[in-house]
């Protein structure tokens, strides 16, 4: 599992688990208890995003935000834009 494999302090779920976390958490953590190394699971905290319904939004701005920068910078060189 990529819990062992990485082993992250804190995984962050947006606006699905939010939403829906009495649903997803049972399932999900008896799944990564059954999967992961115990080691793992001691570390890891799994937390909804404090950004709930608005990640998406966010999300979004900064795809556009990052796109407008990849247009200036290759405008600055002389160089074709590709996404």
């Amino acid at each position: 599992m990529l819990v062992d494999i990485l082993n992250p302090e804190v995984i962050v779920i947006g606006s699905i688990f939010a939403r829906d976390r009495e649903l997803m958490e049972s399932a999900m953590f008896e799944v990564l208890q059954r999967e992961s190394l115990k080691l793992s699971m001691e570390v890891c905290k799994i937390l909804p995003s404090e950004l709930q319904e608005s990640l998406g939004d966010i999300a979004a701005v900064s795809v556009a935000v990052n796109g407008m920068q990849n247009i200036n910078c290759c405008s600055d060189n002389d160089a074709e834009f590709t996404p």
